[in-house]
This record gives structure tokens, C-alpha cells and sequence, in this order.
């Protein structure tokens, strides 16, 4: 479970280069008319940018743990 915690502390740090990954590719891939890989794609960046907001709703690196035991424990 450290691992997990471990994880959501840090999102800021693996969604967001996620993000600038997923939906440059997703648009080129959209360009090439390959729609479904890049509603994959798309779908995980916009999967990131949710990751991204709950961690800020919660209040940070220690409150984002803190908010996810509480959800996971309830």
C-alpha cells in the first residue's frame, strides 16, 4: 500500500509530463484518421487531468493520501 500512497502523493509529477504525452500523440493520431487509438489517448490524458484535479481538491501531496484512505477505508 506504501506504493499506492507513494503514487498519489506524487501525481503532479507523472500526470502532467502524462498529459503533454498523451494528447500531442492522440492529435496526431487523430490526424492520421486512427479515431479510435486516439480516443484512447485522449481518454488518458483527460484520466490525468482528473488525477491532477482531485489532488488539488484535496490540499496537496498529504491531504490527497489522507482523502484517499478516507475514500477507500469508508
Amino acid at each position: 500500500m506504501d506504493v499506492v500512497y507513494f503514487i498519489i502523493k506524487y501525481i503532479p509529477f507523472w500526470a502532467v509530463p502524462m498529459c503533454f504525452i498523451f494528447f500531442p500523440t492522440g492529435y496526431i493520431f487523430w490526424t492520421k484518421d486512427s479515431r479510435a487509438v486516439s480516443a484512447v489517448l485522449f481518454s488518458l490524458g483527460l484520466l490525468c487531468i482528473a488525477f491532477i484535479g482531485f489532488w488539488a481538491w484535496a490540499g496537496g501531496p498529504d491531504r490527497s493520501v489522507q482523502a484517499f484512505d478516507i475514500i477507500i477505508n469508508s
